[in-house]
């Protein structure tokens, strides 16, 4: 008998924790974009203008592997607070679903389920 993923939560935590890495990885570049225009050029010879400059400035630096330094560790940051958040979004959708004679979740149903969620894994990594 095959188990269903929410009767064996390590199959969620470790989605929810790959799904973030592989998230998180994706959009590096673009937090990196954004780190660099709002603090500015931190070698202060004059303010970057736009975002071509500041990509020119990454490659410059380092080639384009140096649009995800600092991934690592927002990695480890991300992928337990995902894996708590889709582990506790599946749980409260099947605790829903038990309560209905059918299995089809409203769109209310399925906010209140990612909100408390959300609200579930902010309380258990509070920054």
């Amino acid at each position: 008998m095959v188990r269903s993923s929410v009767e064996n939560p390590w199959i969620l935590l470790l989605s929810g924790a790959i799904a973030g890495a592989i998230s998180r990885t994706a959009t590096a570049p673009l937090d990196r974009l954004k780190v660099l225009l709002q603090a500015g050029n931190p070698y202060g010879i004059k303010p970057y203008l736009s975002m071509t400059e500041v990509c020119r400035g990454i490659i410059k630096e380092g080639g384009f592997l140096s649009f995800y330094r600092g991934n690592g560790a927002n990695v480890v940051k991300i992928a337990p607070e995902t894996a708590i958040k889709f582990w506790a979004y599946e749980n409260i959708k099947h605790i829903l679903i038990r309560r209905k004679t059918y299995q089809q979740l409203s769109i209310i149903e399925r906010f209140i389920a990612g909100a408390s969620a959300g609200l579930i894994a902010q309380l258990l990594f509070i920054h």
